[in-house]
């Protein structure tokens, strides 16, 4: 799958090509309900869904059969910020959503309630922004490198019981690269940074 600057989505498929020829992919499938450039897409280990942000901060999974939209994430939409990377994770029962503001977000799509499981935050400077993030294969940690020279790693744990899921998450490593004599033990902010719920990093 792969976004565009037209706000479109492009699913594709390896097609046998003539006799001695390789494979060529072709578009499968297009989809038209971003209304600005997307930024960030991954698709399920089945083929059968696939999620989607763009620079709005609009986040949408849809039905790759059908085209039908069958979540609207609205998490990074209501803060002001887009999404950088999504990445599914937890046997695909959650959404790992970075955000420009620095926010990551584990999302909660296997539900009918939905919601945020757990957040991390790596509380950037007001005038940076996150230009590029990563999530492992297997969504339990994020990277983020901002604007300012900051690159953060952050653990997106679960922990699970019978009742309610929590967040084992925390900023496990941060440093300011592009501030020259800054302290990166605390962020060149002269703080801790800190996961929600008041975790502190271990940096």
């Amino acid at each position: 799958a792969t976004g565009s600057w037209d706000s479109s989505l492009k699913l594709w498929a390896a097609r046998g090509g003539a006799a001695g020829a390789g494979k060529a992919l072709q578009p499968t499938h297009y989809l038209f309900d971003h209304e600005s450039e997307v930024t960030c897409v991954d698709v399920d280990r089945a083929g059968t869904l696939v999620v989607s942000g763009s620079a709005s901060g609009l986040v949408l999974v849809h039905n790759v059969s059908s085209g039908e939209i069958v979540r609207r994430l609205d998490e990074c939409l209501g803060r002001g910020a887009s999404p950088v990377a999504v990445r599914w994770a937890h046997n695909e029962t959650a959404v790992v959503v970075c955000g420009s503001d620095g926010q990551t977000d584990v999302i909660d799509v296997a539900t009918a309630r939905g919601g945020v499981l757990c957040s991390v935050d790596s509380h950037l400077p007001r005038s940076s922004t996150v230009s590029a993030a990563a999530i492992t294969p297997d969504g339990l940690c994020a990277v983020t490198g901002t604007s300012c020279g900051r690159v953060t790693l952050s653990s997106l744990s679960l922990l699970r019981s019978d009742t309610k899921a929590s967040g084992a998450v925390k900023v496990l490593w941060q440093v300011d690269a592009s501030s020259v004599g800054a302290d990166s033990s605390t962020g060149g902010e002269g703080h801790p940074a800190r996961a929600q719920g008041g975790l502190e990093s271990p940096i």
